[in-house]
């Protein structure tokens, strides 16, 4: 865990990695290929006298339920924005969006 540093406050970030097993006997667990942090822990590993720039995206997909298996966009993401919405609008729109899903 660690300081939020766009939050701020008590707001704390925690990071995980995923791993898998390599094999059928189950001895020994290997990064999975989207371990990300895995991976830049070797690099950064390697470069110690360097200082590592990076950043953190969040992406969100707004679906709706059409059955057990199946989804499509929220009626959100396929409309309900005014059709005029501007840039400035709809920048407005995901960052209230963003602050409430982090609530």
């Amino acid at each position: 865990m660690f300081p939020d540093p766009f939050r701020k406050g008590d707001n704390i970030l925690v990071m995980c990695e995923t791993f898998r097993w390599e094999d059928n006997t189950y001895t020994k667990l290997v990064p999975t290929l989207t371990n990300f942090r895995h991976f830049a822990n070797q690099i950064w590993d390697e470069n110690k006298g360097e200082e590592p720039w990076y950043g953190i995206e969040q992406e969100y997909q707004m679906l709706t339920g059409l059955g057990k298996f199946s989804t499509m966009p929220s009626r959100l993401a396929q409309g309900r924005l005014p059709r005029r919405a501007g840039p400035l609008l709809l920048l407005r729109w995901c960052q209230q969006l963003l602050r409430q899903s982090h609530r």
